[in-house]
């Protein structure tokens, strides 16, 4: 039977926020943030140099033969790579400008589209990455570069469950929240935003200790505070964030976020 954890946002936060070790802690949580940005910026790399390699061979054609055939060849592999650098420029620049934004209204699946070249960056070979957006979606509370360090986050999680590769599914979908179950959570619409991957799942134990600051299966290349992020982001925007896994049948994550219809009740 399928194991299922909750971070319930709406109790105290936990010591870390108030610990004398909150100075340590915080240098911890930036080099979890500098971890994931690192899983990106290498596939980022790699597609840089793959698309250096092709401008490099379509120059090299274009110099070496008279033949207008083998002249059109080349100019046309090298603007091929022009191209493709241009729009991983455009990503790039677009990814960037989502630091600057704060708290606000936005589109949980136009966001997903948005980041997915990164995600599957920080996916890496191997792995791919479907999405399957719901069309009746409201927009959602949301801060775009938190959205976007969470899910990169999860993604990572997910690919290291899979050491032999496989399919992380990204899928979006309205949930209501009726009184009667509503939990911690405040009668409403949601956004649910669920990452799903095909890993080795968790065992009950470990469902029990996921949400706990510093706590990981990773050993020494995991800080264990990859999901605590996420709980932290959750709770700021007033959502909440369940995990549901079995060993050998994968693990789920649910991020739910308020519909904005929500602020006017």
């Amino acid at each position: 039977m399928a194991c299922i954890a909750h971070f319930d946002t709406n109790r105290q936060p936990r010591e870390r926020f108030t610990s004398p070790r909150s100075a340590a802690e915080q240098s911890a949580r930036v080099t979890q943030k500098f971890a994931a940005l690192g899983e990106m910026t290498g596939g980022v790399a790699h597609d840089v140099r793959n698309i250096l390699a092709v401008v490099e061979s379509g120059l090299r054609i274009a110099e070496r033969t008279n033949e207008p055939e083998r002249l059109r060849v080349g100019i046309a592999a090298a603007r091929e790579g022009l191209d493709r650098g241009a729009k991983l420029i455009s990503q790039l620049l677009n990814f960037a400008k989502q630091q600057e934004l704060g708290i606000q209204a936005g589109d949980a699946n136009e966001l997903l589209r948005n980041l997915g070249v990164f995600l599957q960056y920080g996916a890496g070979p191997g792995i791919r990455i479907v999405f399957k957006l719901a069309a009746d979606l409201p927009e959602c509370v949301v801060d775009r570069a938190q959205f976007g360090t969470a899910l990169l986050n999860l993604v990572v999680n997910a690919r290291d469950a899979m050491p032999r590769g496989g399919e992380i599914e990204i899928s979006t979908e309205r949930r209501t929240i009726e009184a009667a179950s509503s939990g911690s959570l405040a009668p409403g619409t949601y956004v649910c935003v669920r990452v799903k991957d095909e890993g080795q799942g968790m065992s009950a134990d470990v469902m029990q200790r996921v949400f706990d600051p510093f706590f990981t299966t990773k050993g020494e290349r995991g800080t264990g505070l990859g999901l605590p992020q996420v709980c932290a982001f959750m709770q700021r925007i007033g959502g909440s964030v369940s995990i549901s896994s079995e060993r050998g049948q994968g693990t789920s994550v649910d991020l739910l976020f308020p519909s904005v219809d929500n602020m006017g009740d």
